[in-house]
């Protein structure tokens, strides 16, 4: 029984990682021992434990963690904000704050050495703000600053505040947002974006939260807008202020103009009276938000793509090879003393088996980009030279000495004579006479990469991977050699010629780049990456913001099931987003499924018809030569076949051990072992299938197995293996285009149908809501509109009836309103009589007894008739003041509607009736609380609550009267209270009835008059009493917007 105990190997990259079994604790420390079968110990295994390093998933969860911790600090700072602001425990917020930020700052330091999302690797904005953690801590405090700023400054700081904020955001916005996409590096395909680097949208979402604090201080200016002459010379200075910094920075200085502009835009706009082109506006103004945002991002990563081409042309045009060079160093031991090398120099062989031995066992990953040659030969062994004998070892020292040679090591030299460009090797054999050992090797032009190159690249070398790019050298504009699949012309093309030297540009559809060499010689490097386009970022940052918007309206904001169901409108719009919304997803992951599979297969199919041929000309070949089954006969074999079909082949003996392969050195570093994989094995032995396709893994490095029995006659000689290495990441390369393709295509069919899907059912429900706002707003005292509908659907018929019921409900409103003015004039003749009583009776008084004195003593009459004479003409005042109340009641003057500042109108009434008999105070919570309605009106209705609170103080202590201010849920609120003698609760039922009055004079029709001129407003006024304690009236109108 055999058991695993950990996968080590000699290179590290995204394939070979080192790791235990997991089945074995890694935190534990345990002791292995292994027996024999006599039970004694043949070797201890210890087991130390060790660090473990946190998953994708798990550095995922920790970035989120952090994030929603930070917001659920936010809203908790800000609901102590609003409770402690007006008391003292507001110092102790604040230093509770900076003690928070402080740990925080500590917390993102000590999670930087555990998660690499944390580590400046993964994101770096300064040396300071070194990593994403620290970035989204300083977006936090920019927000939590402009909260208690807005709590706590009075209105004219406040003011002040909001507006340089919001210019100070605007004029950086930009620049801050190309600075935190510059400041990750973004993955160059869509397939990287989702199967590795997920933990990008964080970079994404932080930029967007940048984006909400902006708007966020744009919208505070506009509610606190201060005067136009600090707004228009604060944008002046501010932008020639910019325009000098700068200055010599072109690119930050446009989206900075730009972010200036928009800013200047909304403020204009926002003086605007039509509602409908302001809410237009928004979404077009948030449109170029997002469009501007995946501008920027689009020129950074772009720019950052054409950094990584021209950083690899650089490598590329130093034709040195880095991996080559520290293989030779490392072979130079294993090479000296190889029993076959020094056998062939004692032997004193003539033929070149020892070369084939060198290429094959140490030289295997590099015969595809290499042609090597090499001598082994004695001190005393001469060989021609342009027809003259020179030593060999003399030969070799002089290319040292007169070539341009650069030193690598004492064995390794690289060698440059006019345009060729070559490495000699030398290393002194452990033979009985002195030999050295010479290998030349020349760059092939061109060569062609295979797959498995990827596994032997270690990650700290950044060597090029094959099937990411490709690229061609040019000398005098001919090419001088190629690497890749891209076809380049022998002569430079007018497509390559007119290409800029260092920036991106399309050569075959893909991206490329060309860089100079030297004067005659340049590099072209074309890319496979499949770059997002702006469309697909575009649609990305769409995607990610309606997400988030999502969440928040459901984790902070609460949706209201029953409250969106019983909307027609809304039961109608969450039904079809959400049929379409899943049919478009089912749609897109199926169609990536299918075209997964269909690709797969044609792969497959291919490479069956291709493998077949191999296998079937190589068995040819064997049998028609009759080429013997060993490791030197096999190993010339299989090199030619591997040219012939750019393929990797291995060949096994009927035992199942390797006998010979065109790729030594995975079997050197053990990445595969000899032994053939055992299902195959016991496939070929007992079911005798001729063909065997199998699923092999590396570590991580997947890809697909062909093994096919060799036979001579009907016996098995041995087992063809026939490694697809490259089919994973052609089919991976493939997906990164679909994906690109199903992004572009599917989001922008969500857009358009989740636009279109508001607007049809706006459409639909428009005539539902014009009938609901018409019954809403049903009146018998007025004319009522009837609706326009052309359709004779089942709406139409509605609208019909709707219609039909007004013309019904205006003829028993005219009935009606006939009865209440018969009724209503007798109600007034009552009261006018009423009230006209009682002058009338003090005026027949005196005039009775004029006429008596003025028969019996004209002398007093004479004395009396002034006094009198007063009397009547009060007494004929007062009538007057009757009629005109009376005759203002009953026929009101038509309103004037417009919007009106209740905050203006209540500061000037306040400044009215100040009086330093009482103290009368005013209290706001916004410095604009505007309303529809007749301003003269209003005045009326507050003068005549303030006068009727004046008069109700009592002269037993000093008169208080409060204005209370504010908003809340689309409404203002005004309160209005006094410390008079109140009113009883038995007459606070009929305190607006027209005949009402507390007072020993007047009319009573002044609170009834206040009563009227608010509900024809829409508006509720409330009143509250405690006798001897005094009044409050509560006032609501709603806000407009």
């Amino acid at each position: 029984m055999s058991w695993q105990l950990q996968e080590s190997y000699p290179i590290k990259n995204n394939y070979l990682t080192n790791k235990i079994n997991k089945k074995i604790d890694p935190l534990a420390a345990f002791e292995l021992k292994i027996n024999n079968k006599n039970n004694n110990v043949l070797e201890n295994l210890e087991f130390i434990p060790r660090d473990i390093q946190p998953t994708k998933t798990q550095n995922f969860i920790a970035l989120l963690s952090f994030i929603l911790f930070l917001f659920g600090l936010y809203l908790l700072i800000s609901a102590l904000i609003n409770k402690w602001k007006a008391s003292n425990k507001i110092f102790v917020l604040l230093i509770l704050i900076l003690t928070i930020i402080g740990l925080l700052w500590i917390l993102t330091n000590f999670l930087s050495t555990k998660y690499y999302v944390f580590n400046p690797s993964f994101f770096a904005l300064s040396l300071i703000f070194n990593n994403i953690g620290k970035t989204f801590l300083l977006v936090w405090l920019a927000a939590l600053i402009i909260k208690i700023a807005i709590k706590l400054l009075p209105n004219d700081y406040k003011r002040l505040f909001c507006f340089v904020t919001s210019i100070f955001f605007s004029g950086n916005i930009f620049i801050w947002l190309s600075r935190i996409f510059n400041a990750t590096e973004f993955p160059y395909s869509y397939y990287e974006w989702i199967s590795t680097k997920v933990d990008i949208i964080f970079v994404i979402i932080l930029a967007i939260s940048l984006l909400v604090i902006w708007t966020w201080s744009i919208r505070l200016m506009l509610t606190h807008k201060p005067p136009k002459k600090i707004v228009y010379s604060g944008f002046a200075f501010y932008t020639i202020f910019l325009i000098f910094l700068l200055k010599n920075q072109n690119f930050y200085l446009i989206i900075s103009m730009l972010g200036i502009l928009l800013w200047l835009i909304m403020y204009l706009l926002s003086s605007m009276n039509k509602k409908s082109f302001r809410r237009y506006f928004i979404y077009i103004f948030s449109g170029m938000i997002v469009a501007i945002s995946s501008f920027l991002f689009m020129r950074v990563h772009h720019q950052s793509f054409s950094n990584y081409l021209l950083l690899n042309a650089v490598k590329i045009s130093s034709e040195r090879d880095l991996i080559l060079e520290n293989h030779l160093n490392e072979l130079q031991t294993e090479i000296s003393a190889d029993r076959f090398l020094v056998n062939y120099a004692n032997s004193f062989d003539t033929s070149m088996q020892w070369l084939t031995h060198i290429k094959n066992h140490y030289l295997s990953s590099f015969q595809d980009q290499y042609d090597i040659i090499g001598f082994i030969c004695s001190s005393h062994d001469k060989f021609l030279n342009n027809n003259l004998e020179i030593n060999c070892w003399q030969y070799y020292d002089s290319i040292v000495e007169y070539s341009q040679a650069q030193h690598i090591s004492d064995n390794l030299y690289f060698i440059t004579n006019a345009n060729i460009t070559y490495y000699l090797y030398k290393i002194m054999l452990h033979s009985e006479l002195p030999h050295q050992l010479y290998l030349e090797l020349y760059k092939k032009k061109p060569f062609r990469p295979e797959g498995y190159l990827e596994l032997l690249v270690n990650i700290e070398e950044e060597q090029l991977l094959p099937g990411q790019l490709d690229y061609a050298t040019y000398y005098n504009n001919t090419l001088m050699q190629s690497y890749g699949n891209t076809i380049f012309p022998l002569q430079v093309d007018n497509e390559i010629d007119a290409a800029p030297i260092g920036k991106l540009f399309k050569y075959h559809d893909k991206y490329a780049i060309k860089s100079e060499i030297d004067n005659n010689r340049f590099i072209v490097l074309v890319s496979n990456h499949t770059l997002p386009n702006r469309l697909s970022i575009f649609s990305f940052f769409i995607i990610i913001i309606l997400l988030l918007y999502l969440i928040y309206y459901i984790l902070i904001k609460g949706i209201n099931i029953k409250k969106i169901f019983r909307s027609y409108a809304g039961r109608l719009q969450i039904t079809l987003i959400s049929i379409i919304t899943i049919v478009i997803l089912v749609a897109g992951i199926l169609s990536v499924k299918y075209i997964q599979n269909t690709y797969s297969r044609q792969l497959e199919k291919q490479c069956f018809e291709r493998n077949y041929g191999l296998y079937l000309s190589l068995q040819d070949e064997i049998v028609k030569n009759n080429i013997k089954i060993n490791s030197t006969s096999i190993d010339s074999l299989l090199w030619k076949y591997k040219y012939s079909y750019f393929s990797d082949l291995h060949f096994y003996n009927t035992d199942g051990t390797l006998l010979s392969t065109t790729q030594f050195a995975l079997f050197n570093d053990h990445l595969l072992t000899t032994l053939i994989n055992p299902d195959v094995y016991w496939t070929n032995k007992w079911k005798k299938y001729w063909y065997y396709s199998n699923k092999e893994k590396i570590s991580e490095f997947e890809y697909r197995n062909t093994y096919m029995p060799v036979f001579r006659g009907n016996n098995i000689i041995g087992i063809l293996s026939i490694p697809m290495f490259s089919q994973i990441t052609e089919l991976r390369g493939e997906l990164s285009e679909l994906i690109g393709a199903f992004i572009n295509i599917y989001a922008i069919l969500l857009l358009i149908s989740l636009i279109f899907t508001f607007l049809i059912t706006q459409y639909i429900n428009r005539p539902l809501q014009l009938i609901s706002k018409r019954l809403k707003s049903l009146n018998l005292s007025k004319q009522n509109e009837k609706i326009e509908y052309k359709s004779n659907d089942e709406i139409g018929q509605l609208v019909k009836q709707y219609n039909q019921m007004i013309d019904e409900l205006a003829e028993k409103a005219e009935k009606l309103a006939q009865n209440e003015r018969e009724i209503a004039w007798r109600e007034m003749a009552k009261q006018v009589a009423h009230e006209i009583k009682n002058p009338l009776t003090p005026m027949k008084l005196s005039v009775q007894f004029l006429q008596r004195i003025w028969k019996q003593d004209k002398k007093r009459f004479e004395q009396d008739i002034e006094k009198y004479l007063t009397t009547l003409l009060e007494q004929i005042e007062q009538l007057s003041e009757i009629a005109t109340a009376f005759s203002q009641f009953n026929k009101m003057p038509e309103p004037l509607s417009k919007e009106v500042n209740l905050i203006t109108l209540l500061q000037n009434l306040a400044a009215l009736f100040h009086s330093t008999d009482y103290d009368i105070n005013i209290h706001l919570e916004s410095d604009k609380l505007t309303v529809i309605g007749d301003e003269s009106r209003l005045n009326r209705a507050f003068t005549n609550i303030l006068q009727n609170a004046v008069q109700a103080l009592s002269n037993e202590r000093r008169g208080e009267i409060n204005i209370y201010a504010k908003s809340d849920n689309n409404n203002a609120i005004i309160i209005i209270s006094d410390n008079g003698i109140g009113i009883a609760n038995e007459m606070l039922e009929n305190i607006f009835e027209p005949n009402f009055t507390t007072k020993s004079s007047g009319t009573g029709l002044g609170l009834a008059i206040v009563k009227h001129i608010i509900e024809d407003l829409n508006g509720k006024i409330l009143v509250e009493s405690l006798l001897g304690e005094g009044t409050k009236f509560t006032i609501i109108l709603p806000l407009c917007y």
